[in-house]
């Protein structure tokens, strides 16, 4: 396809590799530990009869040693460790404000995800009824009148809301927000009693969906 190149001027396909099996899976981070690489984009120009070979091992040594001609190992790893080096340095020169989520996430566990990274509050949209559980210990009346268009799924935020019903009661989207984080980690039956409850509370197509 030429979606992603210029027009007439070539087809567009994109390999994509990682640590999971598609982007769509996740892989465990314990608590305080690091995980890191360092990535490369480039082309890849491959001679098409071996790209091609009906001998899959072929075409896979074809692609590897164009990569290690194109991207040798050495600058690879002078590279990575230049970016380790530089990863958790203390700030000099703020470039660019982090994500509010950052920020939210800071407020949550209480703890820094790296000296080199900055986030700041600015301007919360999505992320607005979470900074309201974690300041103000429930959901307002804004975020109670409309829908969610956000969700929070791992073990703290799903602390939190069930915190914010023993203090303040429950509202129609505190049992939607528990419901789907119970969806997520194969608590169906939980899941299906918040969805209830929810529905009881209001009328609301995404209890209706899960």
């Amino acid at each position: 396809m030429d979606f992603l190149s210029c027009k007439d001027q070539g087809n567009y396909v994109e390999i994509q590799s990682g640590l999971t099996p598609t982007q769509l899976h996740t892989r465990p981070l314990p608590a305080l530990s690091i995980l890191e690489w360092t990535e490369s984009f480039s082309p890849l120009i491959l001679n098409v009869n071996q790209a091609h070979n009906p001998d899959y091992h072929i075409s896979c040594r074809e692609a590897e040693a164009y990569l290690v001609e194109s991207i040798p190992d050495e600058t690879l790893s002078e590279m990575d460790s230049f970016l380790v080096s530089q990863s958790d340095s203390p700030i000099q020169e703020i470039l660019h404000q982090g994500a509010n989520w950052g920020w939210l996430h800071e407020t949550l566990t209480g703890r820094k995800i790296s000296p080199g990274l900055n986030f700041k509050r600015e301007t919360l949209t999505e992320e607005a009824p979470w900074a309201e559980l974690l300041f103000t210990g429930t959901f307002s009346e804004k975020s109670l009148d409309s829908h969610p268009s956000s969700w929070c799924i791992s073990k703290g935020w799903q602390s939190v809301l069930e915190v914010s019903v023993a203090n303040h009661g429950t509202t129609w989207l505190h049992d939607l927000h528990l419901g789907v984080a119970k969806l997520e980690s194969g608590d169906f039956q939980g899941s299906r009693e918040h969805f209830h409850a929810s529905l009881a509370q209001k009328d609301n197509w995404q209890a209706h969906r899960k």
